[in-house]
């Protein structure tokens, strides 16, 4: 009796092999899950320093053009036009006037792109004083 006891506790003591398949397949599972979820954590940083980097500049041309006069509008958002290299990336500013009334209004149009991602833009009007 004593020896089929013996036995029998020999074989509980160790892993079969479909265990240790069932195991490393659950295992597997969690870290491609989890290098997932860091890859679409890259991704979405990434595109949020973008968008924030076209914020910024979008800002600047709009503070520089807001502090001139009516009258020189066309020429500083012509000055405002064209490319800047920030972080090692590329972003293409555009900037044109709309008169909505010739005598009064104008609507300005900002837009910052860049080779990845969306376009943001900025739409502000200003008034003849």
């Amino acid at each position: 009796m004593n020896s089929q006891l013996q036995n029998f506790s020999s074989k509980n003591k160790a892993f079969s092999l479909v265990e240790v398949l069932i195991a490393v397949l659950i295992l597997s599972i969690g870290i491609v899950g989890s290098l997932k979820l860091n890859v679409s954590s890259f991704f979405s940083s990434r595109k949020s320093l973008l968008l924030s980097r076209k914020v910024e500049l979008a800002t600047q041309v709009v503070e520089k053009i807001a502090a001139v006069k009516y009258d020189e509008i066309e020429d500083a958002c012509s000055e405002e036009t064209g490319t800047v290299i920030m972080d090692g990336k590329v972003y293409y500013i555009s900037c044109y006037v709309v008169s909505v009334d010739a005598s009064f209004l104008k609507m300005i149009v900002v837009s910052v792109s860049s080779n990845v991602g969306s376009t943001y833009n900025v739409v502000f009007y200003r008034i003849s004083p």
